[in-house]
């Protein structure tokens, strides 16, 4: 019987832990108590347990990096989301006119070609808009295009568009001598490609597909102004009064 009383204290001394309790954590080490540990009490073996305190370390700084690295990890979750959502909502916002999108950290679809020009702002896709915007105009004026791309646009017989009259070498001015050749604006609306009115060099085509390039002298002044209307975001319209106040001095 005392075999195994002994049996059994040697294997509890085997497995007798002392606790650290080190930033409110306890640490369990195992180790086997030494003899002096173990005294003889009426007759039979006892053992000694030993709880050791250790006075506790603390350094926030882990713990400070865990939390500022879960909080980073919160707001660039809440950031990317943002951003995801105020990006489809912006193109959402713009539709059918999405090729020439661009979002109000750039200054919206109306400044993209401050930016970017050519194929980033016009493949010819605004071209059934502007007839929707002369069918709804009243009065039958002439809407002379400036359009930017490779089909000639007057084979699709859009009502009251005309060749843009206003061409380069022309060196017609509005005011001159006698002798002058003398600038003559016709009346109507003039509705100009993006890519042309910065100046992008593409030829345009006449009702017979011959090639021509427009006058460039008037579209800096053309680009400050306020256009009486937009077909999307490829093409800006003018008037003669806008064109006329385009060519002063």
């Amino acid at each position: 019987m005392w075999i195994g009383q002994v049996a059994q204290v040697v294997s509890i001394a085997l497995r007798t832990t002392v606790q650290y309790e080190l930033g409110g954590k306890a640490v369990v080490q195992s180790r086997p108590h030494s003899p002096s540990e173990v005294g003889r009490k009426t007759g039979r073996f006892a053992f000694v347990t030993q709880r050791v305190t250790a006075t506790p370390v603390t350094n926030p700084a882990p713990c400070r990096s865990r939390c500022l690295s879960h909080v980073q990890a919160r707001c660039l979750s809440v950031l990317v989301v943002g951003c995801s959502l105020w990006t489809l909502t912006s193109s959402l916002w713009h539709y059918p006119h999405s090729l020439a999108y661009f979002n109000e950290l750039a200054g919206g679809p109306r400044r993209g070609a401050e930016h970017l020009l050519n194929s980033n702002i016009d493949w010819g896709q605004d071209l059934l808009h502007l007839e929707r915007w002369i069918r709804s105009q009243p009065g039958n004026e002439p809407v002379f295009l400036a359009f930017d791309n490779y089909y000639n646009p007057f084979v699709l017989e859009i009502p009251r568009i005309a060749p843009w009259p206003l061409r380069s070498g022309h060196k017609a001015v509005l005011e001159g001598k006698p002798n002058d050749n003398v600038l003559t604006i016709p009346e109507g609306y003039y509705a100009i490609s993006a890519n042309q009115l910065y100046e992008f060099p593409w030829p345009l085509r006449d009702r017979d597909g011959t090639q021509y390039h427009l006058d460039l002298r008037p579209m800096e002044a053309l680009r400050a102004m306020e256009p009486v209307g937009w077909v999307g975001y490829s093409i800006r319209i003018y008037t003669a009064s806008q064109m006329t106040a385009a060519y002063q001095p």
